[in-house]
Parts: C-alpha cells; sequence; structure tokens
C-alpha cells in the first residue's frame, strides 16, 4: 500500500485509513478469489467485470467529447 498522509487529516480520516488495511490484511484470502491479475497490463480485475467500468472511467478523462454548455 502505497499513501501519503498530510498534516491537515483528522484522526477520524486516519482511522478509517487503518482500519480499511486491517480489513483487507484480515480477509486477504477470502477477497483475492474476487480478482484476477493480468500481467501484460500489471492490473487487478474483478471477476464480474465485463469491460464496461473501464470504459466509462476512461470516458470521464476523454477531452475529444465536448458537452454544450448553455448560457442563462
Amino acid at each position: 500500500v502505497r499513501m501519503s498522509i498530510h498534516p491537515t487529516m483528522t484522526n477520524d480520516e486516519l482511522y478509517l485509513i487503518t482500519n480499511a488495511i486491517k480489513e483487507i490484511v484480515e480477509n486477504i484470502d477470502k477477497w483475492q478469489k474476487d480478482y484476477t491479475y493480468d500481467i501484460h497490463k500489471n492490473e487487478y480485475l474483478h471477476n464480474s467485470s465485463n469491460g464496461e467500468d473501464k470504459k466509462r472511467v476512461k470516458s470521464w478523462f476523454d477531452l475529444s467529447q465536448k458537452e454544450s454548455i448553455e448560457k442563462d
């Protein structure tokens, strides 16, 4: 896990992060079965993924798709 901790973070935020890491460690044997690792792309994909999620996220950063903005 690579993580940056900033001095402005609250104790609650740090507890949330550390508890999430603890949950991953405690459940890794169960949760890892839900993912497949692609050695060529260095990516983990959820087994239920059909690629649509990746396409949707990629579209968020596609600047060639311009939306019209109406001015009032």
